[in-house]
């Protein structure tokens, strides 16, 4: 079910945006600029909380964190970063991703986030907001032995094919998506835009691992998740037994790793995400899969729009 918020929760959450980066840049900034810093994420954000179902969001992205994320980029003068993170562009059925075949353009999941990014970046245009929006294509993914072997390319063939999705990508995105106030839009792969993602996901991986036997909480929900995975596993190997997909949980691993990698570079680099309905939305966001100090914890704001793929 869709988040479903009431007018009181709606202005309560407007006003304690407010409150938190006023606190911040009232002390940090000075004057007319610092107020414009502030009246600006705040506005801002009570568009995108009253916007919800024209964005057809799932769930509301943490308020605070956005308008912190919003009113920091300002006050740097920078640009507020967009992370779009998409897959290969794997054969599906026009909803669902079926497999099969490696194509070389725009994927299903690129789809989905150019058409999200047609309603969130026309409400930062009209407020002002300057933006750094990237589709990011999952050119990681070219590791994957079994995937390569599902989709039946060796492993040059799918950096051919993966590199020809993110220039179609950045081509359709350009043709559909008008950037103003100096903002910009750009299509790129995980490898080409983070130094580093692969021995940092890795670095995940043995975090999760030592979490699923340290936390049986932890490990209830890593069950979870698993569980969730299986129907996309059954697509994936469809010759295995219900025993053999119960031991493909490196594999989502692996997954919750990329995506706890990709929460932790957002929230060094200030950014926000944009996803697609899925399980592994909560590991942006979980203190647990945190490897720096406590203190420098922060959440990151996720969009969450109302789109499936597997």
């Amino acid at each position: 079910m869709k988040n479903e918020m009431t007018s009181a929760d709606l202005e309560s959450r407007i006003k304690e945006a407010h409150t938190t980066i006023s606190k911040t840049f009232g002390k940090n900034g000075n004057g007319a600029e610092s107020g414009r810093v502030v009246t600006t994420a705040t506005t801002l954000v009570g568009a995108v909380l009253r916007q919800m179902p024209e964005l057809d969001l799932v769930s509301a992205p943490d308020h605070i964190a956005l308008a912190e994320n919003i009113a920091q980029s300002f006050a740097s003068g920078g640009k507020l970063k967009i992370f779009a993170p998409s897959c290969p562009d794997y054969k599906h059925d026009g909803s669902t991703y079926t497999f099969g075949e490696l194509g070389n353009g725009v994927s299903l999941l690129g789809l989905y986030q150019i058409e999200f990014a047609e309603k969130l970046l026309q409400l930062l245009d009209v407020h002002g907001v300057p933006y750094d929006y990237i589709v990011l294509t999952a050119d990681i993914e070219v590791e994957d032995d079994a995937m390569l072997a599902k989709n039946r390319v060796t492993k040059m063939e799918a950096i051919e094919k993966v590199k020809g999705t993110i220039k179609e990508t950045g081509e359709y995105a350009s043709g559909l998506l008008m950037p103003q106030n100096g903002s910009t839009v750009r299509s790129v792969g995980f490898l080409q835009e983070f130094n580093g993602f692969p021995e940092s996901q890795r670095r995940y991986e043995v975090l999760i691992g030592q979490l699923q036997t340290s936390s049986a909480a932890f490990r209830k929900g890593l069950e979870h998740l698993h569980e969730g995975r299986l129907g996309l596993y059954s697509r994936l190997f469809p010759g295995a037994n219900q025993a053999e997909l119960h031991n493909l949980m490196p594999r989502t691993i692996r997954t919750m790793a990329q995506y706890a990698t990709l929460g932790q570079l957002a929230r060094e680099q200030n950014a926000v995400i944009t996803s697609h309905r899925t399980l592994n939305i909560p590991a942006y966001n979980n203190p647990k899969l945190f490897l720096g100090r406590p203190e420098d914890y922060r959440r990151v704001p996720v969009f969450n729009f109302d789109r499936g793929i597997y």
